[in-house]
């Protein structure tokens, strides 16, 4: 059997090795921390610690930083002959002078600080921070005005392009189909889409010069039923091989194109153009639903031919500015190229005018585009020959 004196000793050297106080209350070991203070001279012995008068126990502020430190345990002789329930418990005010404390033993266990735990964050507690860049808008492009194709009659531009330096694009006016007006079609309006203006006809002239080449042409144009007429938009050029040229009709003096085209481009636009109007080739008066074209050329193809193109397409007068200016809304490609070729060929007998089949453009946008549209342009041109041609067919062997 183990003795009083033996349990009490064991005990102890536990509680001093674990760094907490233990006290013996009617045989039962209890552990109790204590809070560091300065330290004091004098300190007393055991036997004094357990003979002082006993003081109130207060517990320290937890505002008080605390250190855990092992309280003073009674040798095993002098445990032997104190009387059972007769050791207590001492805990000292961290905040008292040294005064105010009674006498502790002179031997103690050493301090034990514990240090703060690491900070650790598990992954699901860290917060993800993503660093989102906005979308920049995507803007639908259009086609360039300066795209080209190679064909059998020379490397052709695919598009009229306006005084702006731009692909025609129907004075801004826009489209939502066939049949939409002003009235009922806005640039706000669902499905409105910017029209763009392609090559679809060719004209191969058999020449000895380009402006006689010119004039056969323009006079081919009149006695067929499409002579020059105002009141259009002016200002148009497109790419013939090498070149950027003007449209045909000239103005003349007027600006009325009256007049045949006259040498050395004179008097391109006229008075009429100086308020931005002039004429273009119609096969009826520009207030009446019309086929019109403007053409563009010609270049030389080594062979004797000039090689013309034109944008032919069907209007009808529509009316903006609030319905107080008229204007020209459009009808369609197909319709006014297969007119064209119908009453050029018809004339035939004066003109020479015939039919060399289709040539393709590569210029029609597909129905799916979000903003620009072809119509019913199938991205063919119609190739119209003047003259007697070499083989019934032009020259094809050059390129611009």
């Amino acid at each position: 059997m183990v003795s009083a004196a033996q349990f009490v000793g064991r005990v102890g050297a536990i509680g001093t090795a674990l760094g907490v106080g233990v006290v013996i209350l009617g045989g039962t070991a209890v552990a109790a921390a204590d809070t560091e203070a300065p330290a004091t001279p004098n300190r007393g012995s055991v036997g004094a610690a357990a003979q002082s008068p006993a003081k109130p126990t207060r517990s320290a502020p937890k505002a008080v930083a605390q250190r855990t430190r092992t309280a003073a345990v009674p040798s095993a002789a002098a445990a032997a002959t104190l009387p059972e329930r007769a050791v207590r418990t001492v805990t000292l005010d961290a905040r008292a002078g040294a005064a105010a404390r009674p006498h502790r033993a002179a031997v103690r266990a050493p301090s034990v600080i514990a240090s703060p735990a690491p900070l650790s964050l598990a992954p699901s507690a860290l917060a993800v921070v993503e660093e989102v860049t906005p979308a920049a808008e995507v803007v639908p492009v259009g086609p360039s005005p300066d795209a080209t194709v190679t064909t059998p009659y020379g490397s052709l531009g695919q598009w009229m392009i306006n005084k702006y330096g731009t692909v025609a694009d129907w004075v801004g006016l826009p489209y939502c189909g066939a049949g939409s007006t002003s009235a009922n079609c806005q640039a706000d309006t669902p499905g409105a889409k910017v029209m763009q203006e392609p090559i679809n006809t060719i004209f191969v002239v058999k020449s000895n010069n380009e402006y006689l080449a010119k004039l056969k042409l323009d006079f081919a144009l009149r006695v067929s039923g499409f002579g020059p007429s105002c009141c259009s938009s002016i200002g148009y050029t497109a790419i013939v091989g090498p070149d950027t040229d003007p449209q045909l009709p000239t103005g003349g003096p007027l600006g009325l194109g009256i007049l045949p085209p006259l040498p050395f481009g004179l008097f391109q636009k006229g008075l009429l153009g100086l308020v931005g109007f002039g004429p273009a080739y119609r096969d009826a008066p520009f207030f009446l639903a019309n086929s019109h074209l403007r053409v563009f050329g010609g270049e030389s193809d080594g062979q004797g031919n000039y090689i013309f193109t034109a944008s032919v397409s069907e209007e009808n007068l529509d009316a903006t500015g609030g319905g107080l200016l008229p204007t020209h809304g459009f009808e369609s490609y197909e319709a006014a190229r297969s007119a064209l070729t119908t009453k050029m060929v018809k004339m035939a007998w004066l003109t020479g005018a015939s039919n060399q089949g289709m040539v393709a453009m590569d210029n029609a946008l597909p129905a799916d585009d979000p903003k620009f549209t072809t119509a019913d342009h199938d991205g063919l041109a119609q190739v119209i020959a003047l003259g007697a041609l070499v083989a019934s067919t032009p020259a094809r062997a050059r390129a611009f």
